[in-house]
């Protein structure tokens, strides 16, 4: 009896040992995997502010007049009679509040 004691005891402290080497290997195996994916994490956010630069520097002003300028795009001015101008009202005015409906363009939606 003292001898299955000794041997369940011993297989349960070996099963314990080898839980905790499993258990560290994995530690040590996701770490490399974690740090691997830091690292892409860090270049794809260097990417992305790289190309957030260039989106900026593009999209200035004086970018988008020497682009014009140079004919890579060409505008159309608005014609004049073409403008609607809606005069302002004060916010919180009940009577235009009355006046206000809804405009449709004659298309319904599915």
């Amino acid at each position: 009896m003292k001898l299955f004691m000794f041997l369940s005891v011993g297989a349960i402290l070996l099963m314990t040992g080898l839980g905790y080497v499993y258990c560290q290997n994995e530690l040590h195996r996701l770490l490399g995997q974690f740090g691997t994916l830091e690292k892409s994490r860090n270049q794809l956010r260097n990417m992305s502010d790289t190309a957030q630069g260039n989106i900026t520097r593009l999209s200035a002003q004086p970018e988008l007049q020497k682009k014009k300028d140079n004919g890579f795009f060409k505008l159309n001015g608005i014609d004049p009679l073409l403008v609607i101008r809606v005069p302002a009202s004060p916010k919180g005015s009940e009577s235009d509040a009355k006046d206000v409906r809804p405009v449709s363009n004659g298309k319904v939606a599915p």
